[in-house]
């Protein structure tokens, strides 16, 4: 358990130190879930893991969280909230909820969801 941490903290420093253009990911010590900056467990008190890459945050025994699926690539043209055609609900862009298959209306903005008549979904807190 000492090695671990002792690596654990290596792999920090090396991140930090190194100025890596990835967004940094946290890593909850006690589920061993990690998340990215959009998730809204990302700050949580146990988030206290960090890691550059989804790779070493699964190395160091950690999890995606599957909330905001840091493990998978974001895709370039992302809209940062998506809307269901179907409940007019809108959820953000890394929602579990974001890809079914009625969540067709893309938006840019929470305002711009709500003037088109959407309302927030209880999911992710959009």
């Amino acid at each position: 358990m000492l090695i671990r941490r002792t690596l654990l903290a290596v792999a920090v420093l090396i991140a930090a130190t190194t100025g890596t253009a990835e967004e940094s990911l946290h890593g909850n010590t006690r589920s061993r879930v990690f998340h990215q900056s959009s998730c809204q467990y990302y700050s949580c008190p146990n988030c206290t893991a960090r890691f550059a890459t989804a790779r070493d945050a699964a190395e160091h025994g950690y999890r995606p969280c599957g909330l905001c699926r840091p493990d998978q690539p974001a895709s370039p043209a992302a809209a940062a909230y998506v809307g269901n055609t179907s409940s007019h609900k809108f959820h953000r862009g890394s929602c579990r909820y974001a890809g079914c298959s009625n969540c067709t209306a893309n938006f840019q903005t929470r305002e711009e969801a709500l003037k088109a008549g959407y309302k927030p979904g209880g999911c992710c807190n959009p």
